[in-house]
């Protein structure tokens, strides 16, 4: 909104809108990005008088002596409830992100002690998936990946605590930023997806023994574009210097002091970097060489969109591993029938999104690779289980 006056009027309107919306509603009514793709599914729910319960948890599910399921136990704020069923169970509870003990089961690197925080909501615990096993249900644990990973950084919170920031498009693939180790050395194409960043950060982390890696800038990058949860001019960074999750040095010498990274080999590293960057070019790691990569970078800057020098005061972030929801999942069929260990159907169960094992087996070739499956499986459960 800084650059162009046309960019400025739009989001002054845009502002002025959600405001205008918050008074007189309460709450913004505009219905765009994740409530665009849940409206319409809602509106649809609502019309056709289908009920919505909040706040239950799926406490078991009920086989009869042939074996179809015919019902599902809940925890309800009103006590336990029973609910019967003609059609089945669908389970659509999330996959199991925040289920600290499958993770450290199906993710190496956590095995081997490195940090790692998801994205994905508190309540994803992998219940649904934990129930379907009680049931006799296969859990697939032989996908690549365990999750579609993605770097965050920890931003502080007044009481204490942290909370995790994704950085998935905005600031990695920008020119004047690039990704170092405690080594300072640079050890990936900061422009590739994330999946694939956290995939190289792993092993990087892993042979130096660390838990951490840095995203660097310098202070013009910062102020164009940010860099994880520090906005972008006009937005203020003080407050995240004075917190610690934004570091900060007038020359690679002083960052390095402040945050714990080789000064030598930072130094150096961007001495390297510079020499070829002014030509565009990233002879150690192709960095804007793919429309991908591109597409990632400022339209603005020349020659290369994602690849500039670093000058001037430098400032840095901590990131770690981390997801945006797991792979594996249910063994399910092409209708999304819930399978045992045997390969045999389990009759009215079924499962959707996260909860079914993933049809990319752990590969993550692009941003929506859950939502399509999601959509779509919910589609032909919904006509499986009515019989249509």
């Amino acid at each position: 909104m800084t650059r162009q006056f046309a960019s400025f009027v739009w989001a002054a309107k845009a502002v002025a809108a959600y405001y205008k919306d918050r008074l007189t509603h309460g709450r913004d009514t505009k219905i765009k990005l994740g409530a665009a793709l849940v409206a319409p599914l809602a509106e649809t729910a609502f019309e056709l008088g289908i009920p919505v319960f909040t706040q239950c948890e799926l406490i078991s599910i009920e086989r009869d002596e042939i074996g179809h399921v015919v019902a599902a136990v809940v925890q309800t704020p009103e006590g336990e409830q029973r609910i019967s069923t003609s059609a089945g169970v669908v389970l659509s509870a999330g996959g199991y992100p925040q289920d600290a003990e499958r993770r450290a089961a199906t993710v190496p690197h956590v095995q081997a002690g490195l940090p790692h925080y998801s994205m994905a909501p508190e309540s994803s615990t992998g219940g649904g998936i934990r129930i379907a096993e009680q049931a006799g249900a296969k859990f697939v644990n032989s996908n690549s990946d365990a999750a579609s990973w993605a770097p965050v950084s920890l931003i502080p919170q007044p009481d204490g605590s942290t909370r995790p920031f994704p950085h998935l498009f905005m600031d990695r693939a920008k020119p004047g930023v690039i990704a170092v180790g405690h080594d300072g050395q640079r050890f990936t194409n900061e422009a590739v997806s994330y999946h694939d960043f956290v995939q190289n950060m792993v092993v990087k982390l892993r042979e130096e023994k660390r838990q951490s890696a840095w995203l660097v800038c310098d202070h013009a990058a910062l102020r164009r574009y940010g860099l994880g949860a520090v906005p972008c001019a006009p937005g203020r960074i003080g407050r995240y210097i004075r917190s610690g999750y934004l570091k900060t040095g007038a020359t690679a010498v002083e960052l390095a002091k402040a945050t714990g990274i080789d000064p030598v080999g930072l130094a150096q590293t961007i001495q390297n970097f510079n020499q070829h960057a002014v030509t565009g070019e990233d002879p150690a790691f192709g960095k804007g060489s793919t429309p991908y990569q591109t597409a990632l970078g400022d339209p603005d800057h020349s020659p290369n969109q994602c690849v500039k020098p670093l000058e001037g005061r430098l400032y840095a972030v901590e990131v770690f591993s981390g997801d945006i929801g797991t792979t594996m999942g249910l063994d399910i069929t092409a209708q999304g029938e819930v399978r045992d260990c045997a390969g045999q159907v389990i009759p009215g169960l079924y499962a959707v999104g996260n909860d079914a094992n993933s049809l990319m087996s752990g590969s993550y070739p692009g941003a929506g690779i859950t939502l399509g499956p999601a959509l779509t499986f919910g589609y032909l459960v919904g006509r499986r289980a009515a019989r249509v």
